[in-house]
């Protein structure tokens, strides 16, 4: 069924790569553009600005624009990448759990089929699907060291995690879990194991965060300068009230608090700072609204297609879709998939809850190892709810989360389906 299930996928992705086809728009147009110059096929200046301020993208360029060079001046490169990417999802969360109740595996492995999110994310030209995909294999090289103590997994661990977060900061959430899981499992046996996989880990990270700034000014000449320091989105999450994009979304205060302190980091995280505090003050005081986090919540979890809805969208100018897909955007098909995107989400929350209790009262339905696994699924899940209450309103920034969500899902699922029978 596994194996099915994988073919049938991968057709579906490239299927969708090549049938998807308009031009990409914000961000993926900016750093396809930049890929452009380093392949060869942009002659324009560097953007130097954006480069700078989001140094975290370097990454995705220098591998956007090896893609360009493999495939020629078009997206399918980095497209192929993110099938790859989609690949490593599917087979991360399945070796991960395959050793578990056999129920619970074919349940977890056909929802997380069923969520067609990771299929459209192949066209999205970000670092998304890459970055969980290493997120992944992190985790599954964590719970294995746990079991084996492998030198190999520790060091598996450690770069899955670095390579993760180099598409992706957000991943250093995935990283935070795995280090807690690491010392919940701490013993008289492992405790200098544990602590040296971690600060290596983390001196890993840093490392190849300045290898990649140094590959990047050496190949464009960009000169160096302070990015925009997170300190400063967390300023924008607690404060912006775009209607479009929801309490906390994107209004562009972020770039403004960093140009306003003449592009220092240092500067920008004390002004940052002053920012945060105010905000926390006026929530504590009832100045602002509380409903300003609850609305937020709704918006970032409760969207069933994890933000990959929005990234559909038609060309406007040349070159324009192809009339297969223009029927297929305006066609009903559409809204019949997003209803059912809802009800699949109401039955994953709803049985994810039961996983929840169940671990929470330590049930005994829950023998030692399965609920030391859950117990790192649901720490990455609450440290993703936490760390978006306060970042950037974006339900795509939701999407990892929300897979593990599925996997505890399937698991809430199969503990009912057991009960029913014992009581039978």
């Amino acid at each position: 069924m596994f194996l099915g299930l994988v073919i049938l996928m991968v057709l579906l992705c490239f299927s969708w790569i090549f049938f998807y086809d308009s031009a990409p728009v914000n961000d993926q147009d900016t750093l396809f553009k930049e890929a452009q110059k380093i392949a060869g096929y942009n002659n324009t200046p560097y953007n130097a600005t954006y480069m700078i301020a989001f140094k975290r993208q370097r990454f995705v360029v220098l591998l956007m624009s090896l893609g360009i060079k493999l495939t020629g001046n078009n997206y399918l490169g980095f497209k192929l990448f993110n099938v790859i990417g989609a690949v490593g999802i599917y087979f991360g969360i399945h070796n991960i759990i395959k050793k578990r109740e056999k129920n619970f595996s074919f349940l977890a492995m056909f929802f997380t089929f069923l969520f067609y999110p990771i299929i459209i994310y192949t066209s999205f030209l970000y670092g998304t699907l890459l970055s969980f995909a290493f997120s992944i294999w992190g985790f599954y090289n964590a719970i294995e060291w746990v079991s084996k103590r492998s030198v190999r997994n520790a060091l598996l661990m450690s770069f899955c995690f670095t390579i993760a977060i180099s598409f992706h900061q957000s991943a250093a959430i995935a990283f935070l879990a795995a280090c807690i899981y690491l010392i919940v499992n701490i013993n008289k046996k492992n405790v200098i194991n544990i602590l040296f996989i971690i600060v290596i880990s983390f001196l890993l990270i840093f490392a190849f965060g300045k290898i990649v700034d140094y590959t990047y000014e050496r190949i464009t000449n960009i000169e160096k300068g302070d990015s925009l320091p997170p300190l400063a989105t967390i300023a924008m999450g607690l404060t912006s009230t775009d209607e479009y994009g929801g309490p906390g979304s994107q209004d562009g205060s972020f770039f403004q608090i960093y140009d306003e302190n003449n592009r220092i980091s240092a500067e920008t995280n004390k002004a940052s700072l002053k920012i945060i505090k105010n905000s926390f003050l006026d929530f504590i005081s009832g100045k602002r609204s509380l409903s300003f986090f609850y609305k937020k919540i709704q918006y970032q979890w409760l969207d069933p297609t994890l933000g990959s809805k929005k990234t559909i969208i038609t060309n406007y100018e040349e070159p324009y879709n192809s009339k297969l897909f223009l029927a297929f955007y305006n066609s009903s098909l559409r809204n019949i998939i997003f209803k059912f995107s809802n009800v699949f989400m109401i039955v994953i929350y709803g049985f994810s809850f039961i996983t929840g209790i169940m671990l929470t009262i330590n049930d005994k339905s829950m023998d030692d190892s399965s609920a030391n696994i859950h117990l790192l699924f649901q720490l990455y899940v609450i440290g993703g709810f936490i760390f978006q209450l306060f970042w950037e309103s974006l339900s795509r920034y939701c999407f990892p989360y929300y897979l593990f969500i599925i996997i505890e899902g399937s698991y809430g699922i199969t503990i009912l389906n057991n009960k029913v029978k014992e009581a039978s």
